[in-house]
């Protein structure tokens, strides 16, 4: 069985994105702890195996809220659906 944790990404603009991890994940790999430890210059990569990827600099995300917690019986029901963030260092240029 498959639990995912929702996370929606609230913009400057007044969109929201989502994202999510798996449930039991800690440590400085979650959502939340990236969002922490990064740099307002750098770039959030959201990437969703249905829709594509976004990219997101860590200056227009206003906050992180969490969302649904989504159990799943069948193990690869909600891949399609579970986005993946990355944090791309050092983006900003360095004057």
């Amino acid at each position: 069985m498959k639990t995912i944790q929702i996370y929606n990404l609230h913009l400057v603009n007044g969109e929201v994105i989502q994202a999510a991890e798996d449930y039991e994940l800690k440590g400085k790999k979650t959502i939340v702890s990236l969002f922490q430890k990064a740099d307002d210059e750098d770039i959030f990569v959201i990437t969703d195996l249905l829709l594509g990827s976004c990219y997101v600099p860590k200056k227009n995300i206003v906050c992180i809220t969490t969302g649904d917690v989504r159990v799943d019986a069948e193990p690869d029901r909600f891949e399609t659906n579970i986005s993946l963030l990355r944090r791309v260092k050092n983006c900003g240029s360095q004057n």
